[in-house]
């Protein structure tokens, strides 16, 4: 069998087409005797961490953090090979290396690797080899003399370091990782001649250059020798899933629960002991935890016999985001504009100079603070952040329409009075009435309190 060996371009799409043959040594996965060949597309491409929020531009990734670090990424490289997919009853080699793979980073769509066949099946696994390119190999010293890839490395990464308060400079990171990468695909796929598949290896690079408690790193600090080499280097082994095409992900509130399903938006998933299960804001959970009305993102994929099957789900918090002098300050708690935050060991306090104490907050300060509600509804400080310019005096706020009056409406305890002037919208930012709204609708308001004490609702939008 003939296979053409590719290298990347920045900003094209790159593809290979291979076909197996009894020469790979390839088996089905219901023995070697299935020899019908489906076809499958296997892709890259990348993803921010939504807890950093990472920006994807035109030809680079912007990092950053809460300390006012960042990263600029415009070229993130791997070397792989050895791919194959694997079952119970056999594996298909596919075997095309080295294949150099130039990350997309303009948030478009996943960069196509490879075009292939495979055996027709049900495959539970990919496994591939991420591949430090050596001159020993003649395909590898190709590869190098092709693309300028620096020997003895199988990942290269090249942006801008601008630390907080610092200069910006120019890096290049280079990591010689060479381990296989084992990937379980839950639930397995099945591939068919009538049903072309689509595998996305999404790396997440957002996550490669920051501690656990998401600070940014030099990347440089990273290199050999670097007192970061190895961070970065586990991060990296930890940042590479494989998605099947036919993934579906919803948002929104669970609408029924039962001891083995949800149901959100009017699409229910089953929940298996291998469905994962995340709270927000460090709040651990499992799946008895959850309640009707909960905010969650689920992740699901269609089983063998048609079901679909959660593979994650990620609770939500309501969030408040709130602006105004401070009211009152307590041993654990503030009130701000009227509203009354927890402060815990958590919470983020800084000023203009840096971190800073609830100690050292005063009544009549500007702040800004944003928290969210718990599972008991406490309102927690997540950041509070002292201005030294006025800020706005202004109350947002997210949850489900606990009671309505003719002029006035309850969100997650917190009453907003509307007038004329308000403006508000459906799912679709539509104007409607405020008669259209009900009780349980899922909205954000927005608002500020007037010099009579009462919070005017400025915008309401029903959310998806």
């Amino acid at each position: 069998m003939t296979i053409t060996r590719t290298t990347s371009f920045i900003g094209l799409v790159l593809a290979l087409a291979l076909v197996l043959s009894g020469c790979d040594s390839t088996v089905g996965p219901n023995g070697p005797s299935d020899q019908d060949a489906a076809p499958l597309t296997l892709a890259f491409q990348t993803t921010g961490s939504t807890s950093s929020g990472a920006n994807l531009t035109a030809q680079s990734s912007v990092l950053d953090d809460n300390s006012g670090n960042s990263i600029t990424l415009t070229r993130v490289e791997i070397a792989i090979s050895e791919i194959e997919f694997e079952s119970a009853n056999g594996r298909a080699d596919i075997e095309d290396g080295p294949i150099l793979v130039d990350l997309p980073l303009d948030g478009g769509p996943p960069r196509t690797i490879i075009e292939a066949s495979i055996p027709e099946g049900v495959w539970d696994e990919i496994e591939f080899e991420v591949d430090k390119l050596e001159r020993d190999d003649p395909a590898e010293a190709a590869l190098l003399d092709e693309t300028g890839f620096p020997e003895g490395f199988s990942i290269r990464v090249e942006g801008v370091w601008t630390p907080a308060n610092g200069p910006e400079r120019n890096f290049t990171f280079l990591s010689d990782l060479d381990e296989e990468q084992e990937i379980e695909l839950e639930p397995p796929i099945e591939v068919t001649a009538e049903s072309p598949k689509t595998i996305n290896f999404v790396v997440d690079v957002d996550s490669w250059f920051r501690q656990s408690d998401g600070t940014l790193v030099n990347p440089e600090e990273g290199n050999e020798g670097g007192r970061f080499e190895d961070l970065i280097e586990d991060n990296i082994e930890r940042s590479i899933e494989a998605e099947d095409d036919d993934d579906i992900e919803v948002e929104g509130r669970i609408t029924n629960l039962t001891g083995s399903s949800l149901t959100v938006r009017g699409t229910t998933f089953e929940v298996t002991n291998r469905t994962k299960v995340e709270g927000d804001h460090g709040i651990t959970l499992t799946f008895s935890d959850l309640r009707v009305g909960d905010k969650v993102e689920v992740e699901g994929r269609e089983d063998l016999d048609g079901t679909l099957v959660a593979t994650e789900i990620e609770w939500e918090a309501d969030e408040v985001e709130v602006e105004g002098l401070v009211d009152a300050i307590g041993s654990n708690e503030i009130t701000v504009n009227g509203i009354t935050f927890l402060v815990t060991p958590r919470t983020e306090i800084e000023d203009d100079d840096g971190d800073i104490s609830l100690s050292d907050l005063r009544v009549g300060d500007n702040v800004e603070v944003e928290g969210f509600f718990d599972r008991d509804g406490v309102l927690i400080a997540d950041e509070i952040e002292r201005e030294d310019d006025d800020v706005d005096n202004e109350v947002e706020v997210e949850g489900l329409i606990e009671s309505l009056t003719d002029n006035s409406l309850t969100v997650n305890g917190i009453t907003f009075f509307v007038t004329g002037q308000t403006e508000i919208e459906d799912e679709n930012e539509r104007p409607i009435a405020f008669a259209d709204l009900q009780e349980g609708d899922d909205v954000e308001v927005e608002g500020f309190r007037d010099t009579n004490g009462d919070l005017i609702a400025e915008e309401i939008e029903l959310e998806e």
